[in-house]
């Protein structure tokens, strides 16, 4: 009798504990760039996907389906042991806007924290339909940041926020846009 109790109690002890050691389902959200109705999710899958809002306005990385000239995003990471610098240029085209975007954080060693360009040495640009280049360059802002929130250099993923006002030149500060809300989650390419 006491060996059959040990045996029920020691049977009871281990289905408690698989449960335990079963990994929860991983959540996979599909990419949103098709999408040009919202901002994509905060997400840190690769999901290959870069939104914001440019002066209040909703702002997508897509370009046309087919298309064999441009790529909505193409991300580069400077180093593949997170040093280095990271470079992610996009476009977002459909029949009423042709428009490009690029943030840049240049740093010796990321990590999941904030870099801002007081600081870090931290970019935008952007090009307006038409044609109008605007820097962030040309007016130091403690508010112009991009914060890492995930990075995995196994899967090369790289996801963060970020925040700039750029300027179409050092003449006049009036002449500018509010990029605000923004967010990316891509797989970079190592270099």
């Amino acid at each position: 009798m006491r060996k059959i109790n040990t045996v029920l109690l020691f049977s009871a002890v281990l289905l408690l504990c698989i449960p335990s050691c079963i990994k929860d389902p991983i959540l996979v959200i599909p990419p949103t760039t098709d999408n040009k109705d919202t901002l994509p999710p905060i997400t840190h899958t690769g999901a290959n996907t870069f939104g914001c809002y440019v002066n209040g306005e909703l702002w997508v990385a897509q370009v046309p389906p087919g298309s064999v000239t441009i790529h909505d995003i193409i991300p580069y990471y400077y180093e593949s042991d997170a040093s280095g610098n990271l470079i992610i240029s996009c476009y977002s085209v459909d029949q009423n806007r042709d428009e490009w975007m690029s943030i840049v954080c240049k740093n010796s060693n990321f990590s999941t924290q904030e870099f801002c360009s007081i600081e870090n040495s931290v970019s935008a640009r952007y090009k307006k339909s038409s044609g109008e280049r605007y820097l962030s360059d040309y007016f130091t802002l403690d508010t112009n940041c991009i914060t890492i929130t995930y990075i995995d250099t196994v899967e090369n993923i790289i996801s963060g926020l970020f925040e700039f006002t750029v300027y179409n030149d050092t003449l006049n500060p009036n002449d500018k846009v509010r990029i605000t809300d923004g967010r990316f989650d891509v797989r970079y390419f190592p270099y």
